[in-house]
């Protein structure tokens, strides 16, 4: 059977680097809706169970959340999913 080297990332995903402009939206909604509770990066980590300095890349748009890393800002939120995101312009 022949061996084959593992890929470490998927092509039709963003890199990480905060170079796709919608990873800054992304983040620009977190933080708004993070304000909007008066909540510390601190306090969202604990509701959420995501670390602070992901949440702090996240904000940055530096980092590219998983589907379950989003559902679980969701959760903290109280709101869809959905209203996560930002809305498309």
């Amino acid at each position: 059977m022949a061996s084959f080297p593992l890929r470490t990332q998927h092509l039709c995903v963003p890199p990480r680097s905060g170079s796709d402009p919608y990873l800054t939206k992304l983040g620009q909604r977190v933080r708004q809706l993070r304000k909007e509770r008066n909540w510390t990066q601190e306090e969202l980590e604990a509701k959420a169970r995501v670390e602070r300095v992901y949440l702090s890349r996240l904000e940055g748009g530096k980092q590219n959340p998983s589907v379950l890393t989003l559902r679980a800002l969701a959760r903290a939120f109280k709101v869809p999913l959905v209203d996560v995101l930002p809305p498309e312009r």
